[in-house]
């Protein structure tokens, strides 16, 4: 599923198993890195197994990606919608928590029935992909997907005063001539 989807997969590293079925079938590279702000800085601390890749599923780890769920499903969302106002069709921008966004009913089911003593796997699961996401958040900084590949008025490297002083605009068009001289173009 992840080489289907071009995904990367965040896992519970105390579970036994996982990686070794994943470096036997030279996959790792599917495996998330631990991530950096969950690492343990402490260099002198004694590690068993393998501590590159996944997520330590630990007390105070879920309780931060429970706080993680709880900030994603009360965030607010606004996205258009095609509404009938008085007879006619119109487009309505429409605000809502992203809790309406989820229409996988075990998992709902699962986190409103949460307690310590069950067996939760889906809610787990969701932990980890909360904790991968808040370490990609935390690498993009301020800057969002959409503020990343959508703003036009960005500065790039084309602009640099080096390439102003340097080439005028009609210069591709001498090459053009030039080109054309020769036969080329």
């Amino acid at each position: 599923m992840l080489l289907y989807y071009n995904a990367v997969g965040n896992y519970e590293s105390n579970k036994k198993g996982l990686f070794s079925h994943f470096s036997t079938h030279n996959s790792l590279h599917l495996l998330s890195d631990t991530l950096d702000y969950l690492k343990d800085k402490d260099p002198s601390r004694n590690r068993y197994g393998n501590s590159s890749k996944g997520t330590i599923s630990s007390a105070p780890v879920k309780g931060r990606g429970r706080i993680l769920i709880r900030d994603f499903l009360l965030k607010p969302y606004t996205h258009t919608k095609i509404d009938i106002v008085e007879g006619k069709e119109e487009e309505v921008e429409v605000t809502e928590p992203s809790l309406n966004r989820i229409k996988f009913r075990a998992l709902l089911q699962e986190l409103a029935s949460h307690n310590m003593d069950g067996n939760f796997d889906r809610h787990d699961a969701f932990i980890q992909l909360m904790l991968l996401r808040e370490d990609r958040l935390r690498l993009l900084g301020d800057d969002t997907f959409e503020n990343r590949y959508n703003d036009n008025s960005r500065d790039y490297l084309g602009d640099d005063d080096f390439f102003t002083t340097n080439f005028k605009e009609n210069d591709g068009d001498k090459l053009q001539k030039q080109l054309r001289q020769m036969g080329i173009a």
